[in-house]
């Protein structure tokens, strides 16, 4: 369930919550393939390579692909993808919760 954090100004939550969102959109959108991001992880010759290859591949941002080159692997269990998704879906609902109160 949404909730506001009334400590924090609106806008300032607003934003943070799109940027989490951006990442876990970037995150969630990759981890549908996880053995394509070992794929393209794997064949980069450097970071810099690696970071180029998943935004083209999965179409990220910089700080997308920064936050999939940062996952464990243990990140890439079933449940821990559920979770990618689940997070994301709670971010996607806060943040329409927020901009319905920035809209009063």
């Amino acid at each position: 369930m949404p909730s506001r954090n009334e400590e924090v100004p609106l806008a300032v939550e607003i934003e943070e919550t799109r940027r989490l969102l951006r990442i876990y959109d970037g995150l969630a959108r990759s981890m549908r393939d996880p053995h394509a991001v070992l794929d393209v992880l794997l064949e980069a010759e450097d970071p810099a390579a690696a970071a180029t290859a998943l935004r083209e591949r999965f179409d990220l941002d910089d700080v997308q692909a920064l936050a999939v080159m940062d996952l464990q692997y243990r990140r890439a269990t079933r449940l821990d993808r559920r979770n990618i998704d689940e997070r994301r879906q709670e971010l996607a609902d806060q943040l329409a919760f927020l901009r319905g109160l920035e809209d009063r």
